[in-house]
Parts: structure tokens; sequence; C-alpha cells
């Protein structure tokens, strides 16, 4: 996705994932 498009969605969350990607960001972010 694009930059502004995570913004719009919530561009904190995405970008946090995808630093914890390499951990449990992936689950987590299914959870949530």
């Amino acid at each position: 996705m694009k930059v502004q498009e995570n913004k719009s969605q919530g561009g904190r969350i995405t970008a946090w994932r995808g630093q914890m990607h390499v951990m449990d960001g992936d689950s987590f972010y299914v959870l949530a």
C-alpha cells in the first residue's frame, strides 16, 4: 500500500506491523 493509503487506514498500525512482522506483528494484526 502507499503511505497516503496507510495514513487513511491507520498508518501507525501498518508501520508498526511492518517493523514487528519478524516477531508476532502479523498474528497480532490478524487478531486485532
